[in-house]
């Protein structure tokens, strides 16, 4: 794995090496899916079009554009969550032209690839929230609250689930169940009741041995298919790996509730953007051919089957729901409870901000209502010079 992401990190970021030639592609993608690459690849060919196209660690991927942005070296296009387009003042995005958009796109979807008025992304699969995965092995039914998690650990004595503890995106539908969203009309919303309860109760869990608060994404996972863990949560994109693991043993539910209230997680769309304005260099034709490809239909039938996320196309979502099995109908029914991601620029702020928070709260440096408070001064602080 190492080797293959510094081989990305290479390609995208230009260290030294041969640059692939002009006739050819490159494309850096974040979807944590092992077929997509070679899928695309196999799918392009068949169009006459070369496509070069690597995985890159989500947690490098915001660093290394705007280094690439800086150095010049980039790809030709990239395929990440939809919030990696308020990087636009150091990453320069093309704007995208209407014609390049499918008119079959869902208008779930749409605004996902658009920031602040400019079309930004080409939305190409949706989803991305988080769900609850179990091992049927091990449970007869999924719980449907966090009281039996809890339950769960002082029957048995050890952990019953495992997520990216450090991660926020696994700790906002924490913040949602009690009300109240980090951002709000494009403003942090963190120095909230909301906020403290969930600083409060997330770490709780960690204190009574609900959830090992050191295990991380790999980690977690990699309990969960040993079957050492009964419940993780995750995203649709880890669906396919986890099947291949655990095989019909496998379920799929929604996150518990928490104090009886729904968790939302946040949802958004895989979008394609263009780098450093390479829509309008000498490669243009094969973007805008690539473009096409992703969002064809049987593209986005193909792109469903190989769980890398929910299709945007209409039809062909129309088709999976009427054949839909009891896993499909759950990340659909999920779907529709997450709450979309706001797409600003500010989110890029947001999400370290709340780390720097949630660490020192779990340090115990402060209490929920110090961290809310220096969360939100620092949001504030933060973007305040984007304004000017």
């Amino acid at each position: 794995m190492l080797a293959r992401l510094l081989q990305a990190v290479i390609l995208l970021f230009g260290v030294g090496l041969s640059c692939p030639s002009q006739a050819t592609l490159t494309l850096a993608y974040s979807l944590k899916n092992s077929e997509f690459a070679s899928f695309l690849t196999e799918s392009a060919a068949t169009q006459g079009l070369a496509i070069d196209a690597q995985w890159v660690d989500q947690k490098l991927l915001k660093v290394r554009l705007i280094q690439s942005a800086e150095s010049g070296a980039r790809a030709d296009a990239i395929l990440v969550p939809a919030d990696h387009l308020g990087m636009d003042e150091f990453v320069n995005f093309s704007e995208i032209p209407q014609s390049m958009l499918s008119p079959e796109q869902s208008p779930l979807f749409a605004a996902s690839g658009r920031m602040q008025g400019r079309q930004l992304g080409i939305p190409i699969v949706a989803g991305n929230h988080l769900v609850l995965y179990y091992n049927k092995g091990l449970i007869i039914e999924p719980a449907t609250s966090w009281q039996q998690l809890i339950q769960y650990y002082q029957q048995h004595g050890k952990a019953p689930i495992g997520w990216s503890f450090m991660e926020m995106f696994w700790f906002v539908p924490f913040v949602t169940a009690f009300g109240e969203p980090p951002l709000v009309t494009d403003q942090p919303n963190l120095n909230t009741k909301a906020m403290h309860q969930a600083l409060e109760y997330v770490w709780s869990l960690a204190e009574q041995g609900v959830v090992d608060p050191k295990c991380d994404y790999s980690c977690s996972e990699q309990r969960f298919m040993s079957a050492k863990l009964p419940y993780t949560i995750n995203g649709i994109w880890a669906y396919d790996n986890y099947r291949h693991g655990l095989g019909d043993q496998l379920g799929v539910a929604a996150l518990p509730r928490l104090a009886g209230n729904t968790m939302k997680p946040y949802s958004t769309a895989f979008v394609l953007a263009f780098p450093e304005q390479s829509l309008h260099g000498e490669k243009r034709a094969q973007l805008e051919q690539l473009a096409a490809l992703l969002q064809h239909p049987g593209v986005q039938t193909q792109l469903w089957q190989r769980y890398v996320g929910i299709p945007v196309h209409k039809q062909v979502q129309k088709n999976i729901l009427a054949h839909a099995d009891a896993d499909s109908q759950v990340f659909f029914e999920t779907l529709a409870q997450s709450e979309p991601m706001p797409n600003s620029p500010n989110m890029m702020i947001l999400w370290e901000v709340m780390l720097k928070g949630y660490t020192r709260f779990g340090a115990k440096a402060m209490n929920a209502q110090q961290a809310g408070e220096f969360m939100q001064h620092l949001a504030e602080r933060s973007i305040a010079p984007r304004k000017e």
